[in-house]
């Protein structure tokens, strides 16, 4: 009896610690979108990039808070270096409005840092699955160092005549791999530049406030959505289970001038692949 007493309780014990973790894996490897929701709101988000001088590294911070506890809040970042994936950060909680994540970046040449953080939350109103909202917000962060002797300097926006210059190199360099690279992936697809609007990942936040080319603010609060909900199941997740993730460029995001869909295009481990998203009203 002792013996099936306890044999009762190790299968308990399984099955809640599979239920759990299903639970989990279902959580972390999705991020679905739905309507905007008109009264519950990202309320308080940023991402900060800072030189920490004594420890010779970038502190990279993400916050966010929801003006009100929700079913699950969500918040993915994303820093590439010089126009080359650097980290993510991201994670989860459920029935929270607080998220906050910090990890540091080693560097060691003249660096351009340009990060870009999707802030997101479900809505569940009475527990309905039928009644689900989302809110969304996304905030950005770029910092260039460029290291003098035992000197780093730092900045965001340059002050001097030495920092712009030191700006527009790092500028011109990244921009000109990334032009580069996305001349390859466009030859490859076969894709004629001239029909779409491009946008590389870390430049989507600016359209927190603004349409998407061709659209109107209604629909390109619903693309992005969409955009970051399709992005996240085939690239973020991909990255974030592969330990040794492989060196590739920031992603494109191309909208079509006739309003009909996007494209994502973007390199991972020799593959270069492309994502289509349909724009519908």
């Amino acid at each position: 009896m002792h013996r099936y007493r306890n044999y009762i309780l190790f299968i308990c014990a399984f099955l809640i610690i599979f239920i759990l973790y299903q639970m989990y894996n279902q959580t972390t490897t999705t991020m679905k979108y739905f309507p905007i929701d008109e009264s519950t709101f990202i309320l308080d988000a940023f991402t900060e990039l800072q030189y920490d001088s004594k420890e010779d590294i970038v502190n990279w911070t993400v916050h966010s808070s929801s003006s009100e506890q929700v079913y699950l809040r969500q918040d993915v970042s994303l820093v590439y270096q010089n126009g080359m994936f650097k980290g993510i950060q991201s994670k989860w909680k459920n029935n929270e409005t607080f998220i906050e994540q910090n990890e540091a970046i080693p560097f060691k040449d003249d660096t351009l840092l340009q990060s870009i953080t999707f802030h997101h939350g479900e809505v569940h109103y009475n527990n309905n699955q039928d009644q689900i909202t989302s809110m969304q917000q996304m905030t950005d962060a770029s910092l260039y160092l460029i290291r003098e002797n035992a000197t780093v300097h730092h900045f965001r926006e340059p002050s001097t005549s030495k920092e712009k210059k030191w700006q527009g190199k790092l500028t011109k360099k990244t921009t000109q791999q990334l032009q580069t690279h996305l001349d390859t992936l466009l030859d490859f697809h076969q894709i004629t530049i001239d029909n779409y609007d491009v946008i590389p990942l870390h430049e989507l936040s600016k359209y927190n406030d603004q349409p998407l080319p061709n659209l109107n603010m209604d629909i390109t609060s619903k693309v992005i959505g969409q955009f970051w909900e399709g992005f996240y199941n085939n690239y973020i997740t991909l990255i974030m289970s592969d330990k040794e993730i492989p060196p590739h460029y920031m992603p494109f995001i191309l909208v079509a001038k006739d309003q009909s869909h996007l494209l994502v295009l973007y390199e991972m481990d020799g593959e270069k692949e492309k994502l289509i998203q349909q724009i519908t009203p």
